[in-house]
Formats: C-alpha cells, structure tokens, sequence
C-alpha cells in the first residue's frame, strides 16, 4: 500500500491485528479504522473526549466507535495521514483477491459475464482489464482521494503511472 505526501510516495506496511493489540497502552496506542492503522499516542492527550476514550479501543478496530461521534471523512481527511502507519493485512488480502468476488452477489444484480459465466462478447482480456483498472484505482487513487479534494488538485504523474500500468494502453 502506498501513501502520496505531495508527490513523493511512501510506502506503508501492512499489520496484522496480533500486531496493533500490542499497541494498547498509554505511551503506545494504535488503533484500527477501516482497515486503516493510526498511530494515536501523540494524539490522546489532545483528543477532545478525552484519552480514556480512545484508550478502551486501543489495540483494537475502533470503526464503530469512532463513526457513532465523527464525521469520517471529515476527520479522516484532516488527521488521518498524520497519524495514519499503514493498513491492515487481511485488508491487505481482500483487496488483492476482490478480482474474482468484485460486485454484488445478489442473483441477476449483475451482468452474467460479471460474475464470471461465459460469454460471446466478454473475454479473459475484459476480465485483465478490469482487474488491472481495479487495482489501479485501489492503490493508487482511493486512498488519496479525500486529500486531493482538500487541496482541489491531484499528482499529474497519475496520467503517466496509470500510462505504466497499461490503463491507458
């Protein structure tokens, strides 16, 4: 996974869950929002509920909790990628597998060749593209979106990145 500060990239590391429940004290607080993973101990003693809040989520996925008193992109779009560390690996998991599951899978909510019946008109070269676009789109763009918007631009190299990565081409 990738994280674009201006138009340098960082990359983040992927964590378990094992992993961030070790990060569940006061000096050392991670938490988990939507597959995301924040580093919030420098964070607690700012925060304006107070740090005991956070602290009985840390360790742990803090999504539910955290959007009954937030509005997500809002917050997220402000402080996210300053505490933001990495994701997390069954995340990480999903995604990379979401080429054969992508879309609903409600009887008929679909196109057939959607959902990988044969087809006279869609082929194996549909389902690369659509997967190579997928990815694209994953990784490179929606976890920047909300900071774009913010600052109402976006990197001019994703033309040639998505140029590289046969989006184009």
């Amino acid at each position: 996974s990738t994280q674009s500060t201006g138009f340098r990239t960082l990359i983040m590391k992927s964590y378990s869950e094992e992993e961030v429940s070790g990060h569940s004290t006061e000096n050392d607080c991670w938490i988990i929002i939507d597959d995301n993973v924040y580093d919030v101990t420098s964070f607690l003693s700012k925060h304006p509920g107070g740090k005991k809040v956070i602290l009985k989520v840390a360790g742990k996925d803090a999504s539910k909790q955290f959007k009954q008193f937030h509005d997500v992109h809002q917050v997220l779009a402000k402080y996210g990628k300053q505490f933001q560390i990495g994701t997390l690996k069954s995340f990480e998991q999903r995604s990379s597998s979401s080429s054969s599951t992508f879309g609903s899978t409600v009887p008929f909510s679909e196109p057939a060749w959607y959902r990988g019946a044969p087809s006279p008109y869609y082929k194996d070269t549909h389902i690369q593209f659509r997967k190579k676009v997928r990815d694209f789109v994953l990784s490179q763009l929606v976890p920047h979106v909300p900071k774009w918007e913010e600052a109402k631009d976006y990197p001019r190299e994703l033309h040639s990145m998505a140029y590289k990565a046969g989006i184009y081409g």
